[in-house]
């Protein structure tokens, strides 16, 4: 499991009404190609916080992605997305903690 999702998962267990914890993790399993579980994620934090941007932008990607899945050569960037967000999630955890509002 990428670290970047454990964050994110410890996030939501300490507020579950935190929005941007539901936005990291459907984020994070968007780049694992996890679409359908990327989609809850970005519904359930709506729930929460129903004018958050992020995810409501998250809600047609995944729809779309699910639907027509990236090309083998798209496959590549899609992973350097993933390798991107776990390490600006590492660096943030470096300067304090990566469940700040």
């Amino acid at each position: 499991m990428p670290e970047g999702l454990k964050d994110a998962e410890k996030c939501i267990e300490l507020d579950l009404s935190f929005a941007r914890g539901y936005s990291r993790k459907g984020t994070i399993q968007f780049f694992m190609k996890e679409y359908d579980k990327a989609l809850e994620m970005y519904q359930e934090g709506l729930k929460h916080e129903p004018r958050n941007q992020e995810l409501l932008d998250g809600v047609p990607r995944n729809r779309y992605w699910g639907l027509h899945p990236p090309p083998a050569p798209l496959e590549n960037v899609v992973d350097d997305g993933l390798m991107a967000v776990q390490r600006a999630v590492f660096l943030k955890k470096g300067r304090g903690g990566d469940c700040s509002r």
